[in-house]
């Protein structure tokens, strides 16, 4: 009971030991002794704990102050677990325990010995970051040590974001969005760390994503160029996929623009590169420009910086430039030039002669090389004495170009004219300008060319009328021409000169004789002049061409086309070896006509045209051969073909014939034709082959024809039949009569030889005769009983065989030819004539 007292007491004092702190050592050294009164040994346990180290990547930190510090969430610490010493060997498992605050734990179980140490890494994932305590504790049976850290985490981060481009520097904040003109610009990162780690940074350029490993140890700046974009640009610091820190804004990358205006009085130019500015000198050019907020312009004249004003004093070309800059990048640059003119038009004509009396057109062009956009020309005589009409001043003109005014001068010479312009240019602002335009009054004369002209009729009439003054061309002149026959006008009109002072003058005379032309010019009412000419129409010469089949066939129409040239109207006469055959009516040229030759052979046609007042007669002719008309034949031969019948002969002939002939084998027919066809009959007198020929020998105008067919005639078929004369009646011993009929259509003789074939209680007799039309046979019978006649008709020249029969004919039984019912018939009445007399007598 004591011993067991005491055991109690001394393991409350080791607990007592390990639940006060203020018992626990430096160094994690416990000692523990039991105190007993006894010769048993007292368990005394030495444990000590310590943290090593801390290793993150290939960084290791060690304890100072018992404070460890960290970067990175990710890392391992180093412990050192050890058993100092025992009094009693130790046989079982030593635990030892980390917890990091309260958001991380681990335990393991260790074999420690006395005087043995074990190093343990303890790996620590994912913890958040802060500040935490660490406990370390080491137990073994009822002995404990603990020892305690700080952990300080230091969590890398993205302090800040900038944009350097052309010396000038943007900052961007997290999260927000920044408007930069583009211009190569360069992005910073400024990257910090407290103590040295090694991350991947994960830049986002707009969907471009990159890649880097970079070592952070304090403040760190990343550089990296940015390409123009409009997106997010992002940054993240990462190791094991895990983020430490972002940063984040949005880029809208914009081109520079820019527009440049130059004003010149009232107008505003819009400026771009190679544009050109036309002013006048004395005058100032002002600039005005719109462009992106941030940038600055600077304007040069000759490469000298100017303000926004610039006084033009000489001519010439100025160049100018706007510079358009973005801190000290240049982003924009328009190049033009500025030309200076002084207002001073050239003026000229082409006109340096004027015709006396003539209303004309003179050209004025006007070319001012200032930037004139409006002119008024003022044209009038230099005297006022001398004497001409100007119609069409003032002209009011729209930049260069030209103009016309009438001019109708009365005095030839020298006449010089004033010509002032007042002109404004396109600013705004005005100008005068006077000059002497000098032009010389010419006297007009006129020819026509032929001046005598010979034509045949229907040709035109064709001269040129020339109006020159001073060997000058007048143009634009209206000339009015008259044509005359034998003092009669046929035709008045009007012509104008062209470019040369020439007017072609055409008409068509409608009839022989000597044509005068006379042309008048009258320019005014002061001056004409008229020259004339003449024109001889003679004849004209008719050519005929002509289309004729040059062979046809008797009967056939000829046709005759006919082409008069010129393409008058007439009629053209037609002749057959200088036989008038006809005539054709031509009508503008052209006609045509269809004679028929009266007969076949070899002909000449001639085509005469009998001449006009206005045409030559002419004459063509052509050769033609009318060839014999072809003859054709059709025949249709119909009947029975039987010898006795009629054959019918039909058919029809193209020549014009009246009769024509027929042979039938040696046989001559006269056949008729009426209206090209004939018809006649034949009798055949035998059966045979017949040869039936129809020819005619032709004429002048028809070739000959003929047809020849071959028709078999046969023999006809009889009818033949026989007719017992005495049947019923017949006894043997007396004969049969027969009477044989023989029918034909036609009366053809019917004697021929037949066969008869009698058959009586099969005994056979054959009887051969000569028979005809009703002959009556006679065939003597000795038996009774049936007898079958068969007749065999053999035909002849004109009838086939024919064939009659079974005929059956009964015989009775008879004395000398009379039957036996005769002699009973007989007795019979004689006994009734016996009873009648006795029955006569008795009453």
């Amino acid at each position: 009971m004591r011993k067991l007292l005491l055991i109690l007491v001394l393991a409350m004092a080791s607990l007592a030991i390990v639940a006060n702190p203020q018992l626990n050592p430096p160094g994690g050294l416990t000692n523990a002794t039991h105190i007993t009164n006894y010769t048993k040994p007292v368990l005394n346990i030495t444990l000590s704990v310590n943290l090593i180290s801390l290793t993150y990547e290939n960084w290791v930190k060690y304890p100072v102050n018992n404070v460890v510090s960290t970067p990175l969430n990710y890392f391992t610490l180093l412990i050192n677990a050890s058993i100092i010493n025992s009094t009693e060997p130790i046989n079982e498992s030593t635990m030892l325990s980390i917890r990091i605050g309260n958001v991380y734990s681990y335990s393991t179980l260790l074999n420690l010995t006395a005087g043995s140490y074990q190093l343990v890494n303890v790996p620590v994932y994912s913890l958040p970051y802060g500040n935490y305590s660490i406990n370390v504790t080491l137990s073994v049976m009822n002995f404990t040590t603990s020892r305690f850290y700080n952990l300080i985490m230091y969590k890398p981060t993205i302090v800040n974001a900038y944009l350097t481009q052309c010396g000038l520097t943007t900052s961007p904040s997290n999260n927000s969005e920044v408007i930069i003109p583009y211009s190569s610009p360069i992005l910073n990162l400024i990257l910090y760390s407290a103590e040295p780690v090694k991350l991947n940074l994960v830049s986002n350029m707009g969907g471009v994503y990159s890649s880097y490993n970079v070592t952070i140890n304090g403040k760190y700046v990343f550089r990296e160029p940015l390409t123009f974009m409009n997106g997010t640009v992002s940054a993240q610091l990462a190791f094991n996929g895990q983020a430490y820190s972002t940063y984040m804004f949005q880029v809208n990358s914009v081109r520079p623009w820019y527009s440049i205006n130059v004003t010149y009085g009232s107008a505003s130019l819009r400026v771009t590169n190679g544009s050109s500015i036309p002013v006048v000198t004395g005058h100032s050019v002002n600039f005005y420009s719109s462009y992106l907020s941030n940038l600055t312009m600077e304007t040069m004249i000759n490469n000298q910086v100017t303000g926004n004003s610039f006084l033009i004093v000489d001519t010439g070309s100025y160049n100018a430039q706007v510079v358009f800059m973005y801190g000290s990048c240049t982003v924009g640059l328009v190049k033009f030039s500025i030309n200076a003119y002084e207002p001073v038009p050239l003026i000229t004509s082409p006109n340096s002669t004027v015709p006396l009396g003539v209303n004309s057109r003179i050209v004025f062009n006007v070319n001012v090389p200032a930037p004139i956009v409006n002119e008024k020309v003022y044209i009038s005589p230099l005297s006022p004495q001398f004497p001409v009409s100007i119609t069409g001043s003032p002209v009011a003109l729209r930049g260069n170009g030209g103009f016309e005014v009438g001019l109708l001068a009365l005095q030839p010479g020298p006449m010089p004219l004033n010509v002032s312009l007042i002109m404004v240019d396109y600013g705004g602002y005005s100008y005068y300008y006077s000059t002497i335009i000098l032009l010389n009054v010419l006297k007009p004369t006129m020819s026509i060319t032929p001046e005598l002209l010979n034509i045949t009729y229907g040709e035109l009439a064709s001269m040129l009328v020339n109006l020159t003054a001073e060997g000058y061309g007048i143009v634009n002149q209206t000339l009015q021409y008259q044509v005359t026959l034998n003092g009669v006008n046929v035709a008045l009109g009007s012509i104008t000169t062209n470019s040369s002072g020439y007017a072609s003058l055409t008409f068509k005379p409608n009839d022989t004789g000597v044509y005068v032309v006379y042309v008048t010019y009258s320019p005014s009412q002061s001056f004409s002049i008229t020259s004339q000419a003449k024109v001889i129409v003679a004849p004209a010469k008719v050519n005929i061409s002509y289309l004729v089949n040059s062979t046809i066939v008797y009967g056939d129409s000829l046709t005759v086309m006919v082409n008069l040239n010129p393409g008058i109207t007439a009629s053209v006469y037609l002749y057959l070896n200088k036989s008038f055959i006809g005539y054709i009516n031509v009508i503008n040229g052209t006609g045509y006509t269809h004679v028929k030759p009266n007969e076949a052979g070899y002909f000449n046609l001639t085509i005469y045209y009998p001449g006009s007042r206005n045409y030559l007669p002419s004459v063509a002719e052509a050769s033609l051969m009318v060839l014999k008309a072809p003859c054709t034949i059709r025949m249709s031969i119909n009947g029975s073909f039987i010898v006795g019948s009629e054959l019918s002969i039909s058919g029809n002939v193209t020549a014009p014939i009246s009769q024509i002939p027929i042979y039938v084998n040696k046989s001559l027919i006269i056949a008729y034709v009426t209206n090209g066809k004939f018809q006649e009959s034949y009798k055949p007198p035998y059966p045979g082959l017949y040869n039936i020929t129809v020819y005619w020998p032709g004429n002048n105008n028809y070739l000959s024809c003929g047809l020849n067919e071959f028709v078999k005639v046969i023999k006809a078929n009889p009818r033949v039949s026989i007719r017992v004369l005495n049947n019923g009646t017949i006894a043997s011993g007396s004969s049969i009569i027969m009477l044989i009929l023989i029918k034909v259509n036609n009366n053809l003789p019917t004697r021929a030889n037949a066969s008869i074939l009698v058959n009586s209680s099969g005994r056979v007799r054959s009887i051969n005769t000569v028979v005809s039309n009703e002959t009556v046979l006679r065939i003597v019978t000795d038996k009774a009983g049936p007898w079958i006649i068969y007749v065999k008709y053999l035909g002849n020249e004109w009838l086939n065989d024919a064939y009659v029969g079974p005929i059956v004919v009964y015989v009775v039984s008879g004395v000398f030819g009379i039957p036996w019912y005769i002699f009973t018939i007989y007795a019979l009445a004689i006994i009734m004539g016996l009873i009648i007399s006795l029955l006569m007598r008795h009453s």
